[in-house]
């Protein structure tokens, strides 16, 4: 639909199976949707730029196009030293042609939303006035969330709804995806937000009857559709090392893709 100028954005949160290689699967993904998705624009001539707030790192996606200039990827996530798939430091920025078209903020596990969003607000505006892609393509996993069981980042729906709302207003049109996610309620309640503000709709905290039940089951505490403010106890050393991604970004790829 996008491709075919019938709307600005789409949302398959079935999607974002980000880990996927061209010759094996991996990573519970075993075909590539954003990779796909990407080939297709890029074949109407169009630029791209991916943009993945997953816990895990894009790796499927950034090395499809890890020489291409045409599409300009960039992945939080936390720091592939302590989780799968071990990729995503700060030296991987492309190669040949594509060289500064790869974008990586690995984040230390205890990494809020604070810190995620000191990165995102110094890096993503700059690269998306400079790269003026035609298209985003976003991967939106909810692994980042502070209770989630597979990863060690500690962000909330508060900084999640940051990039949602960013993108809405900046993308010139929008391919958003799912992605990881486990823990139920918060999948649920991210991208019930997502969908919401994407068709600009204002949601109360109160969850439906029907919900509360099922996702209470899950969960000790009481469940509304928006996380309250939380800091990490690990912020100062986190906000650190933001400081060192954000500063090596700036001296080696800032510079190209401006």
């Amino acid at each position: 639909m996008v491709s075919e100028g019938k709307a600005r954005v789409a949302f398959n949160i079935a999607g974002g199976l980000h880990h996927a290689h061209a010759s094996r699967a991996s990573g519970f993904c075993y075909v590539n949707d954003p990779v796909l998705a990407i080939l297709r624009f890029v074949d109407q001539g169009k630029r791209v730029m991916y943009v993945d707030v997953d816990a895990h790192h894009g790796d499927g996606v950034q090395w499809a196009f890890y020489e291409d200039p045409r599409v300009l990827t960039v992945s939080f996530h936390q720091d592939g030293r302590s989780l799968f798939p071990g990729t995503g430091g700060l030296k991987e920025i492309g190669r040949g042609e594509g060289r500064g078209y790869a974008v990586n903020v690995p984040m230390l596990p205890g990494s809020d939303d604070h810190v995620f969003w000191e990165g995102f607000r110094r890096l993503v505006p700059r690269l998306m006035e400079g790269f003026r892609p035609d298209v985003v393509v976003s991967q939106l996993g909810v692994d980042t969330f502070q209770d989630d069981p597979l990863a060690a980042l500690e962000l909330t729906t508060n900084g999640f709804c940051r990039v949602i709302s960013y993108l809405a207003e900046q993308a010139p049109a929008w391919v958003a995806l799912g992605g990881g996610g486990y823990s139920v309620p918060n999948v649920a309640r991210a991208w019930t937000l997502a969908w919401a503000m994407m068709n600009g709709v204002d949601l109360p905290d109160d969850l439906p009857e029907a919900m509360v039940r099922p996702l209470s089951a899950r969960t000790p505490q009481k469940i509304r559709l928006r996380d309250a403010d939380h800091k990490s106890s690990w912020r100062d050393q986190c906000l650190r090392r933001m400081e060192e991604c954000i500063g090596y970004l700036e001296a080696h790829v800032l510079s190209r893709v401006l």
